[in-house]
């Protein structure tokens, strides 16, 4: 029998501690320092046929690890839905975003240089885990390819792509859409179209209706037209902060890419509206001046990932449109980022709220 001295109760107590603070200090670090920094990249300016606004460049650098991600083709995400045991269901984000980092790899690698996607096949055969085996222009051609072979066909030449998995957060059951995938999967389709795919403006162009005139509700009117673009589309809408403006670069790029004066035009009306809205993003009380939040349903600060994408996203339309009002935003959340205590500050502040809400909940 194990007599609990004060002594002992000490130890353990201490210990116990210990291990407490080692956990909180592990997320800490992850949170505030170890997270994946976003950035945007100044290759991009002025030219849709060249690299992408964000800097992914660093993902799907080990060939193994993106064998073991692609071993039909598409990219096989955690929010890839199992349908069978050779059947699946691909998230469409993350089927774009790969193909954005894959492009913009592939741009590094030629330099200036082109080379026709529309002359290469997807392989019948890989070796998943085997480094070195993959083409990245082969990967590349299969999840345009699969974005072509999986659009669903509205009305009124509209393209979708739906999504399978379930947004808990927002109770959003499949299939569902998202003007996050919907806005990214035009850039990608007019920078694959440019190299040797007409088709694929096709596509981009039905994927552009989604987004300006179908009454899917990830387009957010009023009585003067479109206010916003929804990544989550509920009711009510919580209002994304990050996914509105990633799909609106989406719709700028079809501009750039095809001179579409209209278009042109609807977009700066809509970013004009857009910017009216911005104010509601960004939290003002101590501490956090220049933080901003993820949507309008939460009042807490958003990660520093999403802070520094936001940062990011902001700079990018800046230098689009030589805006001041994104240079400004640009300035004031980037350097809101970039201040360790702030991160830390947000980090308690979110870590609080939680612990809270296991508590009482």
């Amino acid at each position: 029998m194990i007599v609990l001295t004060r002594k002992r109760v000490g130890v353990v107590l201490g210990l116990a501690l210990l291990l407490v603070g080692g956990i909180v200090g592990v997320r800490a670090y992850q949170y505030c320092v170890g997270y994946y920094r976003q950035e945007y990249l100044p290759e991009s300016k002025g030219n849709a046929l060249s690299y992408y606004y964000v800097d992914w460049r660093r993902d799907w650098t080990d060939d193994a690890e993106l064998a073991r991600a692609t071993p039909e083709g598409p990219v096989r995400f955690p929010r890839a839905v199992e349908v069978s045991s050779e059947t699946w269901r691909y998230d469409p984000i993350s089927v774009v975003q790969t193909g954005l980092t894959l492009h913009d790899q592939i741009l590094d690698e030629l330099g200036d240089g082109r080379r026709s996607l529309s002359s290469r096949g997807v392989p019948t055969e890989r070796s998943p885990g085997e480094a070195g085996t993959l083409d990245r222009f082969e990967i590349l051609v299969a999840q345009v390819d699969w974005l072509h072979e999986n659009a669903e066909w509205r009305p009124d030449s509209v393209a979708v792509w739906p999504i399978p998995w379930y947004a808990g957060r927002y109770g959003l059951a499949p299939p569902w859409y998202s003007a996050l995938s919907q806005g990214q999967g035009i850039s990608l389709l007019v920078r694959t179209a440019a190299w040797g795919r007409p088709d694929d403006l096709v596509l981009a162009k039905a994927a552009v209706r989604s987004l300006l005139e179908s009454d899917l509700p990830i387009v957010v009117r009023d009585a003067r037209g479109v206010r916003f673009l929804e990544e989550f589309p509920v009711e009510p809408g919580p209002e994304v902060l990050n996914g509105c403006l990633l799909a609106w670069l989406g719709l700028w790029d079809f501009v750039r890419a095809t001179d579409d004066e209209r278009l042109r035009a609807q977009c700066l009306e809509l970013l004009t509206r857009i910017e009216a809205q911005v104010p509601e993003y960004e939290l003002s009380r101590w501490g956090l001046s220049g933080w901003t939040r993820y949507d309008r349903e939460t009042s807490l600060p958003t990660s520093p990932t999403y802070q520094e994408l936001h940062a990011a996203v902001a700079l990018a339309i800046a230098e689009e449109t030589g805006r001041e009002f994104w240079y400004e935003r640009a300035e004031r959340w980037r350097r809101a980022a970039s201040s360790l205590t702030r991160r830390l500050y947000v980090f308690g502040l979110v870590a609080w709220d939680k612990a809270w809400d296991k508590v009482w909940n």
